[in-house]
């Protein structure tokens, strides 16, 4: 077993005084397990995915993780991009 270990997001001062709020609060909100983590890597190991086929895949298998870091508004533009 791994140990648990605590991940924080950092921005610039520049990036925090032009991003509007809501990014700012979606990198605030953003959150998941290390069980999650293992389950996309290990899915996007089997299936040579790239970055962006594992993006997807996270997005379209776990809707109930990613929509409490969005407002109901880019949820669902989201799913519709998907």
């Amino acid at each position: 077993a791994w140990p648990v270990d605590h991940v924080v997001t950092l921005v610039a001062k520049s990036f925090s005084e032009k991003a509007g709020p809501d990014v700012l609060e979606y990198l605030k909100n953003r959150s998941w397990s290390n069980d999650t983590v293992n389950k996309l890597m290990a899915w996007m190991t089997d299936n040579q995915a790239t970055g962006e086929d594992g993006a997807k895949h996270f997005l379209k298998e776990n809707k109930d993780i990613w929509t409490k870091w969005v407002s109901p508004e880019a949820a669902k533009k989201i799913e519709a991009s998907l």
